[in-house]
């Protein structure tokens, strides 16, 4: 798909991202590493929790000085001060994260150098939740969406796209 929003598939990504954290798993005497597990940590939570990177930072970050699998972040373009819920996905809680000093530029440098963006992972997770069902007012809910006007947009438009390639390629009559 054209456009700054390169849309990844979850499995892809998953796997992308656990060969990264065993790859990295295998020196921690390397610093570089231990940056870079922490670089993973912080696109893992976005893909498992649909949030945006400085939410993702805020919750590793959290995660990491006290070892807490669910805490509540901040939700960036928010002005009512609302919080959402943000669970650290069990492959990041094992990880070395203490001391790691994560920026959200540096985080979206590496998913760069990885293929993607960081709001792709926001995207990945609103479809595929979307695809398994979930009502789009949870789902806005959970991804901290004010309204469902954004996610409806990006919801129909891939809906829309689709059955307009099921019918060019005759799987719709």
């Amino acid at each position: 798909m054209p456009g700054w929003d390169k849309r990844v598939d979850y499995d892809t990504v998953k796997k992308a991202l656990d060969f990264e954290i065993s790859w990295r798993l295998r020196n921690l005497e390397d610093v570089r590493n231990k940056r870079i597990l922490a670089y993973c940590a912080v696109l893992y939570t976005q893909l498992e929790n649909g949030c945006r990177v400085g939410e993702a930072v805020s919750a590793v970050r959290g995660f990491a000085s006290d070892k807490a699998p669910e805490r509540y972040v901040r939700v960036e373009k928010r002005r009512d001060n609302y919080y959402r819920l943000v669970v650290i996905p069990p492959s990041v809680r094992g990880l070395p994260l203490d001391g790691c000093n994560i920026s959200v530029g540096a985080v979206k440098n590496y998913a760069r150098r990885l293929g993607f963006n960081t709001h792709s992972l926001r995207y990945c997770f609103i479809t595929r939740m979307a695809k398994q069902g979930v009502n789009p007012a949870v789902l806005a809910t959970v991804t901290g969406h004010k309204s469902l006007d954004m996610l409806l947009h990006y919801l129909q438009k891939d809906a829309g796209e689709q059955l307009l390639r099921d019918k060019i390629n005759g799987k719709v009559a």
